[in-house]
């Protein structure tokens, strides 16, 4: 502790003044009971003379004060003032005297101290690396350090008073001003931001941090403020949080396309967040054609921020990935945005799947910011677009596969339903899953009353069943109209591991082909001599105009005579065709409106499910066979056209895959233009010289 700098204060101060009241109190009484030269005087006039070392002006005071007091009482008591009195008065005062000097010594030591101090803070804050500066109790500058003054550019005497507002931004120095004002009425520290204008003109991002100070009589007095420029951290920061943006825009652009329910939700989605990802003013959406090398089809876009910003139907799907580049810059506008949509910049992405292209992302933007997204091209982000490219190419190709399955997968159904054969499926329980048409007619049930039923259900009071995959018996049913049925069954696992032991099971009722022998046949007036007129292509079906070439029935005689294995289909009656053209053996199915009748294969025009059946079992009993089928416009006329033409494709299908070949005849004038070439698209048109 320096002692010489050393000041009671407070308390304390206040504890030492009622302490020497008492004392000088009491050295009053003793000088009139005992007299001035009492040893007990001697002795109190010691506490008086240490006070004059805690404070120098009040003890030396204290001191004259007994002094004078002592003399003048020992006048008053012997009515003299002898020379020892004098001589301890005298005594007394220059002991006082001496102390006060002392004192005085003391303060002047405790001044140049408190000087150095002074200087030595003040040399530390200018040698301070930072921005200082002192305010006083209402904001007025009072002191500027060197590195402010340099960074500013101005001196001392212009930063004095308001001046320093001068370097501070016009926008914020309100906002400063309030928060000095809010701080100042609790007298609090606080700390702000604000734009600094350097010596340069540039202005600079700052931190200003003000601390309160006190004055002489410990009251508020005003600030000292510490000025940071944080233009770097803030730019950093910026980058940073600009980055995170960009990344959590990313994760939601990837999420929505993995996870979307309809495809042109999320296209739309992704585009408006790409657009505000790479501040893009347009953009859209084109898909490959498949069928048309080159074209690539618009599926969707935005441009909602340049609504001027027309993108074509159609475009040309350029080759990408050109010099190594994964997006390609500075292409022509023309090829992909409508006459005015205005000149500008067009990104191309490509969107890929598997390491193959399957559309292209088109991204506009504008000259001259014609838009309120006003962005402009940053090649920083194409890494950012191929990612998104790469995720929506493959969402594209998920999408196409899906609806390629859910195709397959419905035309599958319909080749089911429309089987020749009852087909009905059961899961590893045994209980009907699916069944298709002609199960339900030959059952005489409907789909109602016998799905999720177990199979046995439809089987005879107290009979069972243990159906085997790849075994084929005959076992008896119960039908709906409670009839017992003889049916051929077979079985056999459906091929799918989610599908563990299910099978799908086909039902024959054999007795609707007892009277129907199909072997192959020599006519009586087949000769190896007879030459062969006609020849067809095994596996193709031919489409016979009936009003340009009448003699179709003489063209089958002839395959049947050179020993072609032959059935004919037809609205004529068997008899006549017989007859006419001596096809005695030859399987004839008449094509009418009622199968009761006797000694007949007969089969009605609405039952295309047994007309399939037979052309079935006949391309499945041998090879070199030919197949009459003649009068389909009666076919069209009970069924529709769009049965006849499942019936062709059917026809068409099992042709294909045999060692056969069909005549389709029909009266081409019953179709219109349409119609027959949907036709044409599964036959070949017979010509006579073909």
């Amino acid at each position: 502790m320096d002692w010489k700098s050393y000041r009671i204060e407070g308390w304390k101060e206040a504890a030492i003044y009622v302490l020497l009241s008492l004392t000088f109190v009491l050295l009053i009484l003793l000088t009139l009971y005992t007299g001035f030269n009492s040893i007990y005087t001697q002795l109190f006039i010691l506490p008086v003379t240490l006070a004059s070392l805690w404070n120098d002006k009040k003890g030396i005071l204290l001191a004259l004060l007994y002094g004078l007091t002592g003399i003048t009482v020992s006048w008053h008591t012997s009515g003299s003032v002898t020379l020892p009195d004098l001589y301890q008065g005298a005594m007394y005062v220059m002991v006082a005297a001496a102390v006060g000097l002392f004192s005085e010594k003391r303060n002047r030591l405790a001044v140049a101290s408190l000087k150095t101090s002074v200087d030595h803070y003040a040399s530390q804050l200018e040698s301070f690396p930072g921005l200082i500066w002192r305010s006083d109790s209402e904001g007025r500058g009072v002191a500027f350090n060197e590195n402010w003054l340099a960074f500013t550019g101005r001196s001392h005497d212009q930063e004095i008073g308001d001046g320093w507002q001068q370097s501070i931004h016009g926008a914020d120095i309100g906002r400063r001003q309030q928060t000095f004002l809010g701080a100042r009425e609790t007298g609090r520290g606080f700390e702000c931001t604000y734009r600094l204008r350097r010596a340069d003109g540039e202005y600079r991002w700052a931190l200003e941090v003000c601390r309160p100070y006190p004055g002489p009589d410990g009251h508020f007095s005003g600030y000292i403020s510490f000025v940071y420029d944080i233009t770097d951290r803030r730019i950093a920061a910026e980058e940073l949080e600009a980055k995170n943006r960009e990344l959590q825009m990313m994760c939601s652009i990837l999420s929505i396309t993995s996870q979307y329910k309809d495809i042109q939700e999320m296209f739309a989605t992704v585009l408006r967040q790409t657009n505000s990802l790479v501040s893009a003013s347009a953009s859209a959406i084109f898909i490959d054609e498949t069928e048309r090398p080159g074209i690539a089809v618009l599926a969707a876009y935005d441009n909602e921020a340049a609504p001027q910003a027309r993108f074509r139907q159609e475009a040309p799907s350029h080759a990408l990935h050109e010099g190594g580049e994964l997006v390609t810059v500075d292409v022509n506008p023309g090829d992909w945005l409508e006459p005015g949509s205005g000149d500008g910049k067009l990104i191309l992405v490509p969107l890929e799947s598997m390491a193959r292209k399957v559309g292209i992302m088109a991204l506009f933007y504008p000259d001259g910011q014609a838009s309120s997204a006003g962005g402009k091209w940053d090649r920083s982000h194409a890494p950012l677009l191929v990612s998104i490219g790469s995720h929506l190419g493959t969402a594209i190709d998920c999408a196409a596969q899906y609806r390629r399955l859910v195709n397959e997968n419905a035309r599958l159904a319909e080749i089911i339903e429309e089987a020749p054969d009852a087909i009905l499926t059961t899961d590893a329980a045994g209980c009907i899953g699916t069944f298709n048409r002609q199960a339900g007619i030959l059952l005489k049930y409907s789909r109602g009353e016998i799905k999720g039923k177990h199979i046995s259900s439809i089987l005879p009071p107290g009979a069972s069943i243990v159906i085997k995959p790849g075994f084929s018996y005959v076992r008896e049913f119960r039908a709906g109209d409670d009839t017992i049925v003889k049916l051929n069954i077979a079985a056999a696992l459906l091929p799918s591991p989610r599908l563990d032991e299910s099978m799908i099971i086909t039902l024959k009722d054999l007795t609707t082909v007892s009277g129907l022998k199909i072997v192959p046949v020599c006519c009586n007036k087949y000769s190896p001599d007879n030459d062969q007129e006609y020849h067809f292509k095994r596996g193709v079906v031919y489409l016979i105009k009936r009003q340009e070439i009448d003699y179709h029935m003489d063209i089958f005689a002839d395959q049947v005579r050179q020993g072609v294995r032959s059935l004919c289909i037809s609205r004529q009656s068997p008899k006549m065709i017989r007859e006419q053209y001596g096809l005695e053996n030859t399987p004839v199915i008449w094509l009418c409106n009622s199968n009761a009748v006797e000694d007949v294969n007969a089969v009605m025009a609405r039952e295309i499910n047994n007309l399939t059946r037979h052309i079935s079992e006949f391309t499945d009993s041998g090879s070199n066979g030919i197949i009459m089928l003649d009068g389909m416009e009666y076919l069209m006329a009970r069924n529709g056209f769009d049965a006849m033409l499942k019936f062709a494709q059917f026809l068409n299908d099992r042709i294909m895959v045999s060692d056969c070949s069909a005549m389709f005849c029909i009266d081409t004038h019953t179709l219109d233009k349409r119609q027959l070439h949907l036709l044409l698209t599964e036959m070949t048109e017979f010509r006579e010289n073909s």
